[in-house]
């Protein structure tokens, strides 16, 4: 299951991808992918089902944060947002203690949201996946809706 497990974080990963998307307002590089949406939903059934051992290794490799970084990186795919909230939901629903202090200690769910409400804004850095396109001011992040 280790390995297994493993592969399927590796599969979070979106630095690989090479595509770029332009649109009349933004670029987006790298795309967040519809194997990756697929990842993300399998890893919300696998929290929804109340699994000690999926929980355990989820916990352990680290894919809730990095599925969290995931939404607060892409603002605006709805797709994910909406597999966010509901790995969320089951977690916050999960009668397991280590599951609940893994998202809101380690993952530092709660300092996510105030630090996305307080920078609302999506930001002009090269370095994120979405950047304004060339003559456009930064808009207003798409996730804030789930914030709120």
């Amino acid at each position: 299951m280790e390995t297994l497990a493993c592969d399927l974080l590796k599969l979070l990963d979106v630095s690989l991808e090479e595509n770029v998307l332009a649109t009349t307002y933004e670029k987006l590089q790298p795309l967040l992918g519809k194997h990756h949406l697929k990842n993300i939903e399998f890893i919300s059934v696998l929290v929804s089902v109340s699994s000690e051992a999926a929980e355990k290794e989820l916990i352990r490799l680290g894919a809730i944060n990095r599925i969290l970084e995931l939404f607060f990186e892409y603002p605006y795919s709805n797709f994910l947002h909406h597999h966010v909230e509901q790995i969320i939901l089951s977690c916050l629903e999960s009668k397991t203690a280590p599951l609940i202090k893994h998202l809101l200690h380690d993952c530092n769910l709660v300092g996510k949201i105030l630090e996305a409400k307080k920078n609302s804004t999506m930001t002009g850095d090269m370095n994120k996946p979405i950047v304004p396109a060339e003559g456009r001011s930064p808009t207003r992040v798409g996730n804030i809706g789930h914030l709120t």
